[in-house]
């Protein structure tokens, strides 16, 4: 018995020295850890902001100047002389140059607007398309015609005979009334003033 304890403990402590002395199973080095590159993300170049392109500012169109209608003679007479009288009056009338001037100023003085540069323009105008015919010398009316006959003819034109027939005057005082007249526009020669105003003053004297 004692012999089977000591074979016993032999064989326990042989196995207990294998077991403690024996070499170790090699373990394998656990194989590096390979390093992951770390790829850095590629920093992209700030691109270049875009300057949308400025448009040269165009040029401002001046609408072109409207030249002002030239003024003429014709267009002056019907604009600036009607305003107080009509036409009639000077298309009866035939004088100079210089009398058609004088008949201009006095209508500037009454408040026709013309300037200096338009009132030549018209003096040409009126001078030009209303002269004065040649002056013819004096020679002795018709026996056919008289007093009453032109003062019918040639007054009528432009009034009545109311006014004429009321009136009361000298023979001068009648003479500056038919001259008046002739010019404003009355077709009367001197010989046909004289026979007009002879027979005005003895129709109707003072």
């Amino acid at each position: 018995m004692k012999r089977q304890l000591a074979v016993l403990m032999v064989v326990i402590v042989s196995l207990i020295s294998v077991q403690c002395g024996g070499t170790p199973p090699a373990t394998e080095a656990p194989t590096p850890t390979e390093a992951l590159a770390t790829e850095a993300p590629a920093t992209e170049a700030p691109t270049a902001t875009e300057v949308p392109a400025t448009e040269a500012p165009t040029a401002t169109e001046v609408p072109p100047t409207e030249e002002p209608a030239t003024l003429d003679g014709q267009s002056l007479l019907q604009e600036r002389c009607t305003g107080c009288h009509d036409l009639g009056r000077v298309e009866r009338s035939e004088k100079t140059e210089e009398e058609w001037k004088a008949t201009v100023e006095r209508m500037v003085g009454k408040g026709a607007q013309l300037d200096e540069a338009e009132q030549e323009l018209l003096i040409k105008y009126l001078a030009e398309t209303y002269p004065k015919a040649a002056e013819v010398p004096p020679t002795e009316a018709p026996a056919t015609l008289d007093g009453q006959s032109l003062l019918q003819d040639r007054c009528t034109q432009c009034h009545g005979l109311g006014g004429v027939e009321r009136a009361k005057k000298t023979e001068e005082e009648w003479k500056a009334t038919v001259e008046h007249m002739v010019g404003k526009g009355a077709q009367l020669d001197e010989a046909e003033q004289e026979l007009l105003i002879k027979y005005l003053a003895e129709t109707y004297p003072q």
